[in-house]
């Protein structure tokens, strides 16, 4: 329905914009009432500017319509702490137009970050010196002690002199996986990682969030880690009749494959989300890899590097029946981060859950879970 309203696009340069894409939890919502915004005067003026130009080429009666009959507006999932859906409806359907064209825009720039980093990306615009920090390779920026914040919260951000800048969309939410990388950083591992593309603010701008939550990591299973004979693929697939749990993500599978190059192992770890149990990222289905390296000689993993890629949703034919179905070509290759150093495996093994969060399959390839508050096993296949 909201597709047939005019609605101003919210451009790079948007205040409200930036403020939506720096800090996680902005809302439209928040700037609903009247009176002046001393933190924010910039934000409120925008989002009224957008809101003025929606009611100007809008008929009145169809935004009034659009908030009515708005399931979230009705049943309060979304809009101000109080309002009156009967009195306000016109000013309700204009925020709630634009809260719409915020989460459209939020989704197409997180799609876009797929792309490789650009010199003329916002978060470089923003961030004078910061491209020629970037390698050369992935430009990936470089987590050392000069770069991390001292005070960590649950939605980390790093700096480059006086700015922050923010992990990639597509490793924002992975907190736990980036404390792991942000300790090896800080004590002295070689360690990059993908930046978002859209968002950069002052250091001292920079909020520290902390959210209550627990995650742990895997115990690996030593026997064969080192073994030159076992190399070869294997495929782990959820069972149809396991229900997803909370926190779970869809799988169709996930594919382990090592193979030996001297002394050197080489570990892929493939995951499948099923077409038929999740929605389309846009035109992609987009799954988790990570790659990682170990020298059978120091017994030790020496790399391990996470990325994300991106298939053609329209040929994307891996379900929960068919985990072995067609995925079409990689179209899309995105880095998020890479780690070479000699790591421990407890350190290698939370990496690796850290990152697949939410895939009980790669917990149960390495064995019995680390939960030190209950020795929790594996789910029962």
């Amino acid at each position: 329905m909201a597709d047939k309203f005019v609605v101003p696009s919210l451009e790079p340069d948007s205040p409200f914009l930036r403020a939506a894409l720096n800090e996680r939890w902005t809302r439209v919502w928040s700037y609903w009432g009247p009176g002046e915004y001393p933190t924010a005067a910039a934000e409120k003026a925008d989002i009224e500017q957008h809101v003025a130009a929606i009611l100007r080429d809008n008929d009145a009666d169809a935004v009034m319509a659009l908030a009515r009959e708005d399931d979230l507006l009705r049943n309060g999932m979304v809009g101000p702490r109080e309002f009156d859906l009967n009195t306000e409806a016109l000013r309700l359907g204009a925020f709630r137009l634009l809260e719409i064209e915020l989460s459209r825009t939020q989704e197409r720039l997180r799609l876009q970050s797929l792309e490789p980093a650009r010199a003329d990306d916002v978060v470089c615009q923003l961030t004078p010196g910061l491209w020629s920090v970037l390698t050369k390779r992935d430009r990936l920026f470089p987590l050392t002690r000069e770069s991390l914040s001292k005070q960590v919260g649950n939605d980390p951000f790093f700096l480059h002199l006086d700015r922050a800048v923010f992990p990639h969309p597509f490793i924002r939410g992975a907190r736990e996986l980036l404390g792991d990388l942000m300790f090896l950083g800080f004590r002295g591992s070689d360690v990059k990682i993908a930046l978002d593309p859209v968002r950069a603010q002052p250091a001292a701008e920079a909020q520290v969030i902390f959210l209550a939550d627990y995650w742990f990591g895997c115990r690996l299973r030593r026997s064969d880690l080192d073994d030159p004979r076992h190399v070869g693929e294997t495929w782990h697939v959820r069972p149809l009749d396991r229900p997803v749990e909370f926190g779970l993500k869809p799988l169709a599978a996930t594919v382990f494959r090592w193979s030996l190059d001297g002394t050197l192992k080489t570990l892929e770890i493939d995951e499948i989300e099923p077409a038929d149990e999740t929605e389309a990222d846009g035109p992609y289905r987009i799954n988790r890899y990570l790659h990682a390296v170990r020298d059978i000689n120091v017994q030790r993993f020496v790399h391990v590097d996470g990325a994300v890629r991106a298939y053609d949703e329209s040929r994307y034919a891996a379900t929960r029946a068919d985990p072995k179905g067609d995925r079409g070509d990689v179209v899309h290759y995105r880095k998020l981060f890479r780690v070479d150093d000699v790591i421990d495996d407890d350190i290698w093994g939370h990496i690796v859950a850290h990152f697949f969060r939410g895939n009980e399959l790669v917990i149960e390839y390495f064995g019995e879970l680390l939960d030190e508050r209950s020795g929790t096993a594996a789910p029962a296949a």
